[in-house]
């Protein structure tokens, strides 16, 4: 799916669509690596973001619970890195990690045009169907958004790291949630592991 997205970007004649592209794939690469929400990801600063350290505060959406510090993994580290590179290059640099780092047009008063920062993060809409267009095109056409969320939670789970982790890692107040709505429970599955202890 990312390669997917990443070749959009790669592929992209247009210097404005290369750039749509690039932050789709940058901001999907980003809620797989950590799990946060589309619009968590969207709003993302770049304050808010160290490179050195390699963590984010994630400025949750939902509630004051959601707000959380999450480490990055290397892959993703690389990849942000990379973004901010190609953004300080850009004759608008925004301050949102995933913006497009298009200028807004202001006429003056005097009729002449001035070219300001965006100062705004992407559109959720735009960024919904851009997500959206680049799953379908990666042969994704039951995925969401919001199944980033689900699968790290499913790969947390798998390396055996505690549900309570997993829920601070999604911004998630209470764990329980966590265990019903994304992981699930399977009254039908193998249960031999607690064989020995009963």
């Amino acid at each position: 799916m990312l390669e997917h997205a990443d070749s959009l970007a790669r592929t992209a004649t247009n210097p404005r669509t290369q750039r749509k592209w690039a932050a789709t794939a940058d901001l999907m690469a980003f809620m797989a690596g950590t799990g946060a929400r589309i619009n968590e990801a969207r709003l993302l600063l770049w304050e808010d973001a160290d490179l050195e350290t390699g963590r984010v505060r994630i400025r949750g959406t939902k509630s004051t619970s959601s707000d959380r510090i999450n480490n990055l993994p290397q892959w993703l580290l690389g990849r942000l890195r990379h973004r901010r590179q190609v953004m300080l290059g850009w004759e608008h640099p925004d301050p949102y990690v995933f913006s497009l780092g298009f200028p807004q047009e202001h006429v003056l008063p005097n009729g002449l045009r001035k070219y300001g920062p965006n100062n705004v993060p992407p559109g959720d809409s735009n960024l919904g169907k851009w997500t959206r267009d680049v799953l379908d095109g990666a042969g994704f056409t039951w995925a969401i958004p919001h199944t980033f969320r689900r699968t790290v939670a499913t790969l947390l789970s798998e390396a055996g790291v505690p549900v309570a982790v997993i829920a601070d890692q999604l911004g998630h107040s209470d764990a329980s949630m966590t265990m019903s709505v994304y992981l699930g429970r399977d009254p039908l599955g193998d249960k031999s592991e607690i064989g020995p202890l009963l």
